[in-house]
């Protein structure tokens, strides 16, 4: 092991660097907000895939944040996360579909997205 420690995201002269500096106000919390990050590589014939991370807490607040916005949304070709909503379509267990589940559904189906 030889030269400099890497800190921080990598970089390249052909990538768009986006990174979130580490702060107070984005340190690790025992209870997390709901959120939801975008990673979107362009590819040289100008191709753009949108890939979506989430975490919803148990207000389903990220839920309904990407609901509320899902016209103004790009594309997707992957969705995944913590939702924290129960569903039939998920969840062998449950016995009915909550609204947020329908709702969440109705969203990944608008931005372009199939359940798999």
């Amino acid at each position: 092991m030889e030269g400099d420690e890497v800190i921080g995201a990598p970089k390249h002269p052909d990538w768009l660097q986006m990174a979130i500096p580490l702060s107070s106000r984005y340190a690790p919390r025992h209870r997390r907000p709901s959120r939801h990050l975008v990673l979107s590589l362009f590819s040289g014939g100008g191709e753009v895939l949108n890939l979506m991370n989430v975490y919803s807490d148990d207000q389903h607040t990220a839920i309904e944040h990407l609901a509320a916005r899902v016209h103004s949304l790009p594309p997707f070709i992957y969705m995944a996360g913590d939702f924290n909503c129960v569903s039939t379509t998920w969840d062998d267990y449950e016995h009915g579909e909550s609204s947020t589940a329908i709702s969440l559904q109705d969203t990944a189906s608008q931005i372009g997205l199939e359940w798999a």
